[in-house]
């Protein structure tokens, strides 16, 4: 760029080929925008926490039983990216496990440490001080850049996940800083970026395709309108969609959040969850890869395929694929339920699948890896793949779920439908009680310009008449005076959603037993118990129609 007087450069994006200036209205008008160079402009908002939450709960996602069962998987030799401001190094949860960084900010924030601590916290301190990913290490950046960090540095410091607990104003559109994003993990394919969706739930946005729609199209900053990156919306410890809680659609109909978490009063702390669920999964992948790390777009189908559906059927704008699940996300990558390939132009790649009998629910989800789009382009995506599964008696098509991307309400409400999808790098089809036989997995490959183009699939089949206590577990501590509430976990697949079960406790390890609560719906998959005023240890039985099950067995 050229030098022009009253004109100062403060920053410059390769990847995007954007600079930062600094100037007033009227040079800008005079000087700047005339330029046949330029392409797009912005004013570049500031970035702002997503505040943190008070409710850090273990007993949700699995995380309990992922202690339990999985007791190595804790992020270890994994290095986690933290973007905003600075943790407190001499926290005793973060203490001694924080790099040095020439990316950090100056300023030391309590949001900062909350969300680290909720990613990989060690514990120290006091139990609900554990994170998920409790042996990572920490690498500190600055949103004061609100492009991808440099990615020499990143990759010098060993950072495979990097978590952003911030926003800035409301946009959906794919601008300047979404392409940088997309650009950084189409170079480094196994880098994952997550984002908080924000917390602007209740408003509208005032430009753009969906204005004025009130509670939608409320996402907080271009850069969360990526294509490769997660972002994150909240939920509350009943499972109720958090207010505040931003979503989608993008301006070209995109869905965001894909994912929600637990963040009753925020989304950076749902987002951390996510992080910490990533840094697990890549050190349970490399642990069994001779030390390679995932590609990005396979976090990706197994995080989705996993997601626990409770909001609309499908996916939907609201809650995209789903509840974050990451004690099935790790048991996923621990399994092997995924499968990688490449397509080229109008290739198509197949697979059969043998699907036994009695099963509830197939799931199968398809993600890649896109190259980074034009700025304010109104639809992103460059490399199109089509998901499909063949039924093996009739021959019938399934296709992934759709939505509406229609300007009003009643049509963003509406439940998905199966069709092809051409805006998501993600595709999704689930199937409910499928005929028992070999099915055959098609991705075609509908638009391919860079190929042969990588892709990842997930795959899961539901059991019916299974249940598992997933919290409280064996090593699991309760304290009556943090809250006289204990949320009684678990995951069961019914034929019947009215189907009833009976909670009993026992105080001497199953001798005898008092019963909680009768008639439990068991697809509500939790319940809340007054906790007694003692101490001892307890262990929890659900009595259902096709057998009885323990906590601590998972």
């Amino acid at each position: 760029m050229k030098t022009i007087k009253g004109v100062h450069i403060l920053s410059q994006n390769k990847p995007s080929s954007s600079v930062v200036i600094s100037t007033t209205p009227a040079i800008f008008l005079e000087k700047i925008l005339p330029l046949k160079q330029l392409i797009f402009a912005d004013t570049k908002p500031l970035a702002k926490p997503e505040v943190a939450i008070i409710g850090y709960n273990r007993s949700f996602h699995g995380l309990s039983a992922v202690d339990y069962s999985i007791p190595g998987a804790n992020g270890k030799n994994i290095v986690v990216g933290v973007k905003e401001q600075r943790m407190q190094e001499a926290d005793l949860d973060l203490y001694k496990r924080i790099l040095p960084s020439s990316l950090a900010a100056g300023n030391i924030t309590p949001h900062a440490t909350v969300v680290s601590t909720i990613i990989g916290g060690a514990g120290n301190s006091f139990y609900d001080g554990r994170g998920i990913a409790w042996g990572c290490r920490f690498f500190p950046s600055s949103f004061d850049n609100l492009f991808a960090d440099d990615p020499a540095v990143l990759q010098s410091a060993g950072v495979s996940v990097q978590n952003h607990s911030y926003g800035t104003v409301i946009q959906s559109f794919y601008g300047a800083e979404a392409l940088s994003y997309d650009a950084h993990t189409w170079s480094d394919k196994n880098f994952v970026h997550v984002f908080s969706a924000g917390n602007q739930g209740t408003a509208a946005a005032t430009t753009g395709p969906y204005a004025g729609l009130t509670g939608y199209a409320n996402i907080t900053g271009n850069f969360k309108a990526a294509k490769n990156v997660i972002t994150v919306g909240a939920i509350d410890n009943k499972n109720v969609i958090a207010p505040e809680s931003s979503c989608g659609p993008l301006s070209d109909g995109r869905i965001a959040p894909q994912l929600i978490a637990l963040g009753p009063n925020g989304t950076s702390d749902a987002a951390a969850l996510v992080s910490g669920t990533v840094a697990v999964m890549q050190q349970v992948y490399a642990d069994s890869n001779n030390n390679t790390l995932p590609a990005a777009s396979l976090i990706k189908a197994v995080l989705f395929n996993s997601a626990d559906d409770i909001h609309l059927p499908g996916i939907d704008h609201k809650t995209g694929y789903g509840l974050l699940n990451s004690l099935e996300a790790i048991r996923t990558i621990r399994e092997k339920r995924v499968d990688v390939a490449a397509v080229t132009q109008g290739q198509q790649w197949t697979k059969n699948i043998n699907i036994p009998a009695g099963i509830s629910q197939v799931k199968i989800t398809l993600s890649w890896t896109d190259s980074a789009a034009q700025v304010n382009t109104s639809r992103a995506l460059i490399h199109d793949l089509d998901l499909s599964l063949v039924e093996p008696v009739t021959g019938t098509i399934y296709y992934p779920w759709v939505l509406s991307k229609a300007a009003n309400t009643d049509s963003l409400k509406k439940q998905s439908v199966r069709g092809r999808d051409s805006i998501h790098t993600t595709e999704q089809l689930s199937i409910e009680l499928p005929v028992a036989g070999n099915w055959l997995i098609r991705v075609n490959g509908t638009k391919v310009i860079n190929g042969p183009l990588p892709f990842h699939i997930a795959f899961s089949a539901d059991t019916l008449q299974t249940f598992q206590f997933t919290s409280p577990q064996h090593t699991s501590d309760v304290n009556r005076e943090e809250n006289p509430l204990l949320d009684i976990r678990w995951r069961a697949i019914v034929t019947d959603t009215n189907q009833t079960g009976n909670l009993y406790i026992s105080y001497n390890n199953g001798n005898s037993w008092q019963l909680i609560k009768t008639g439990q719906k068991l697809y509500s998959n939790f319940y809340s118990w007054s906790i007694r005023d003692t101490s001892s240890r307890a262990l929890f039985r659900m009595e259902t129609p096709f057998g009885n099950f323990f906590s601590g067995n998972s």
